[in-house]
């Protein structure tokens, strides 16, 4: 029996976005822009398998007898005894909203005015992206699963579309 149910009293999610920017012209038609620009996000949707999933399942050993007439018989017999938190059920999978995110940037743009209406622009930006979780689901179109349903937390590190230098 698989199961998916969301979790009780779901939060809504959110995003708060924030940023500072300082301009100068350095010198006649010469503008430097130095940014700070930053996103924090709060409860994510995230899936998870509260009461151990497939990562959780025994390991089988297979072993094989010799019966009557030579015919051969596979056994099968669990390694590790299967534990979870609530004995009576299997597997399930829950969405909840419980990661976060934050976006970190340092951005730096020149601007130079020519004559005749021409302008030249140059632009850095470094930028580092954190979270528990990219996508809800996978690039195969399964749920995004944490390592350990122990610890969420040791999900937290570089999005998948975390880029440094642009």
């Amino acid at each position: 029996l698989a199961f998916t149910l969301p979790a009780l009293k779901m939060k809504t999610p959110y995003a708060q976005q924030y940023h500072l920017t300082f301009e100068r012209e350095l010198i006649p038609d010469t503008l430097l822009s130095i940014g700070y620009f930053g996103s924090k996000g709060v409860h994510l949707t995230r899936f998870r398998y509260p009461n151990g999933g497939v990562a959780g399942q025994p390991q089988l050993g297979i072993s094989s007898l010799v019966g009557p007439g030579g015919l051969k018989i596979l056994t099968a017999q669990t390694q590790a005894p299967i534990t979870r938190l609530q004995a009576g059920l299997g597997p399930y999978s829950m969405f909840e909203n419980s990661a976060a995110s934050s976006y970190n940037s340092l951005q730096v743009a020149g601007v130079r005015r020519f004559s005749h209406g021409f302008q030249f622009t140059g632009a850095y930006t470094w930028s580092h992206s954190i979270d528990e979780v990219s996508d809800v689901f996978s690039n195969v179109g399964f749920y995004a699963l944490p390592q350990s349903d122990g610890n969420l937390r040791a999900e937290r590190g570089p999005s998948n579309f975390d880029v440094r230098h642009r």
